[in-house]
């Protein structure tokens, strides 16, 4: 599958594309100032953050998938009491602080 580069965008390699992005300063200080004491690129942290922040939208939608499947079918009554009742005797011999 081709992937697409905007226009603007200038090709550094076949596995890099450099970008110009735009920072309020206060944000730029604060990354300049971890980035330096961590010894990193400003790239490399760029590509964390937005690493993280896809992997979040991923989580989430597990999430919304796994809750419309609970919704769409939910355990039985009396599954949920079941589990309750052993729940409450397993924690019943616990000793608590």
């Amino acid at each position: 599958m081709r992937k697409l580069i905007p226009k603007k965008e200038v090709v550094v390699s076949q596995n890099r594309v450099k970008v110009a992005l735009s920072f309020p300063p206060g944000l730029f200080h604060k990354v300049e100032n971890l980035r330096r004491k961590e010894g990193r690129s400003r790239s490399a942290i760029v590509t964390e953050a937005l690493s993280a922040w896809i992997e979040r939208g991923k989580m989430k939608e597990e999430v919304k998938r796994y809750e419309k499947a609970y919704l769409d079918c939910p355990e039985p009554l009396e599954e949920v009491k079941a589990f309750e009742s052993a729940a409450t005797m397993i924690l019943s011999q616990e000793e608590w602080k």
